[in-house]
């Protein structure tokens, strides 16, 4: 398409405007005028800020619509602590071949890797695991791994990983504080990768997708600077709460929760899943069966972060993660060392799937008590409150429903590939649910709003 005839469109001459009244009329507009575009945004997360930035380089005219009264999505830097506090997407995950590194380094930021391997591991009698301990405890892990992917080739039938971990668990003589040491491996190594609990994660597909080479790296002054830099330049309307979206052979109709009419030729619908989920948007005519299995069936997991700031540092400042083993599965089990990163007293606490879910109804003050307690077990009277702090609840988040997403028992891996199914050459999408070989990355989700652009782009 020129450049002219997209001025043309802007200005939807009589007979375009009549062409898009033969829409299905979605709700009551409020008056005033409505909003015309040719693209039409829905979400300013990565994935939308991706998409419309290509398609703005391209010379199309884009609106973006995000929900928030702020852009980003689930990447949320706050500084309201005195320092960039990443609240949702931490690392790059893999810096080989990494669009979002290479974005990165052309904004200039500073990027610190994360070994892995640099950690401190403590039971709950504040005693920690020695080198041989943890790597004992890592091969039992491994070798009970093994047994499941074993399983999995052996049979057809659907499962949960978890269901075949309790399997390959009681046939071996494993003492009570090896199956704890266990539970502790499999929710730092899969449960806090996918925010499931193995229970509810496909056996047979859990682990089908793809990671890049090269370390991860964490942002220190905040992933907010990827943010801001896609953002430059672009139309972004941010409270516009999207209810309903009418498409058709004329093009498509949004209205918003304030009764604002948008007009466009096609839209992109980048909400996480989790939105998608509790059907917060209602679609005329009703998004294909395939894509509505696959909202289904697709699981959406949770990883809430707690960001504690001290007056200074109590714990031992060389290891880069701390972990804990406690009686109960899943609690602190996972410890990030800020100060090794940023010089900041700061420790950042992560907890997935069921206990996440747990904490997600109790009060700040509850949650910080509850912190507190794991690491005065570990560090004793050391352990001095808070100056402040920072929680998620990323599961009553209304605008992300979860952390992100992941092959659930009875998903299967083309689920993604139908959440990505464009719709009537009118209706496109993205975010990290429809990217097949990298979902739950921020890498993901950028590279799923290029393609979605790129559809467009096909169009013409």
């Amino acid at each position: 398409m020129n450049a002219l005839s997209r001025r043309k469109f802007l200005r939807l001459s009589a007979a375009a405007a009549a062409a898009l009244a033969g829409l299905p009329r979605v709700g009551q507009a409020a008056a005033g005028t409505p909003i015309r575009t040719e693209v039409a945004v829905v979400g300013a997360g990565i994935a939308g800020l991706a998409a419309a930035r290509t398609l703005a380089q391209s010379r199309w005219d884009v609106v973006l619509l995000e929900a928030r009264e702020r852009i980003g999505g689930r990447i949320w830097t706050r500084q309201d602590l005195g320092f960039p506090m990443d609240l949702g997407a931490s690392w790059i995950h893999g810096i080989s071949g990494n669009p979002i590194s290479k974005l990165a380094k052309t904004i200039g930021m500073e990027t610190v890797p994360t070994h892995y391997g640099a950690i401190q591991v403590y039971r709950d009698d504040d005693t920690p695991l020695s080198e041989q301990e943890h790597n004992a405890l890592l091969t039992r892990y491994r070798s009970v791994l093994t047994q499941t992917y074993k399983m999995r080739a052996a049979s057809s039938v659907e499962r949960s990983l978890g269901s075949a971990v309790a399997a390959v668990i009681a046939q071996q003589h494993f003492s009570a504080a090896e199956i704890r040491d266990l539970h502790y491996a499999f929710n730092t190594e899969i449960e806090h990768d996918y925010g499931a609990a193995i229970a509810g994660l496909s056996l047979k597909y859990w682990d089908q997708d793809g990671e890049l080479d090269g370390p991860d790296v964490l942002l220190p002054g905040g992933y907010r600077q990827i943010i801001d830099y896609l953002a430059d330049g672009l139309m972004i309307r941010q409270g516009a709460v999207v209810t309903h979206v009418a498409y058709g052979d004329h093009g498509v109709q949004l209205l918003t929760a304030a009764g604002q009419e948008i007009q466009a030729r096609y839209a992109i619908v980048t909400v996480p899943l989790g939105v998608l989920k509790r059907a917060a948007i209602q679609f005329q005519p009703a998004l294909p069966i395939s894509k509505q299995q696959a909202i289904a069936k697709l699981g959406m997991g949770l990883l809430n972060k707690t960001w504690l700031k001290f007056s200074t540092p109590f714990w031992d400042g060389k290891p880069e993660l701390l972990g804990y083993i406690g009686a109960g599965k899943g609690r602190w089990a996972e410890w990030l060392n800020f100060h090794h990163y940023s010089g900041q007293p700061v420790l950042l606490g992560f907890n997935a799937a069921a206990y996440a879910q747990t904490m997600e109804n109790w009060d700040d003050n509850a949650i910080v008590d509850d912190a507190l307690s794991v690491l005065r077990t570990l560090y004793g009277s050391a352990v001095t409150e808070p100056e402040g702090y920072a929680i998620t609840r990323w599961r009553q988040d209304e605008f992300a429903g979860g952390s992100y997403s992941y092959l659930a028992t009875g998903a299967v891996p083309q689920h993604f590939d139908d959440l990505a199914r464009p719709v009537a050459r009118r209706l496109f999408f993205a975010g990290e649910a429809t990217h097949r070989r990298y979902p739950q990355t921020v890498h993901g989700a950028y590279l799923s709003g290029i393609r979605a652009a790129g559809q467009i782009n096909d169009l013409g």
